[in-house]
């Protein structure tokens, strides 16, 4: 996941909608502007939270079925948490 800084709305709302449904997570990244989660989500390097009028075109929604496409978060045994996202979000 990749987020923009505490306090912020979408940020904790995702947190919440993901625990609430016992998913589990991690934030990647932290970008302290919406351009870098717009250039890392649109690429297809990252999953993000934006307000529909912050999407650009080459974003796409996260439906549930795309998330139940998604691996996991997986820890190693040198305890490193990893994810491999195969798609473009």
């Amino acid at each position: 996941m990749m987020f923009l800084p505490q306090p912020c709305f979408y940020r904790q709302a995702a947190i919440d909608a993901l625990d609430n449904i016992g998913r589990g997570w991690v934030c990647a990244v932290t970008t302290m502007n919406i351009s870098g989660v717009q250039a890392a989500v649109g690429a297809g390097l990252s999953i993000g939270v934006l307000s529909r009028i912050s999407m650009l075109p080459s974003i796409k929604s996260l439906t549930a079925e795309l998330l139940a496409k998604i691996p996991k978060p997986v820890k190693s045994s040198m305890g490193v948490t990893t994810v491999a996202i195969g798609f473009l979000v």
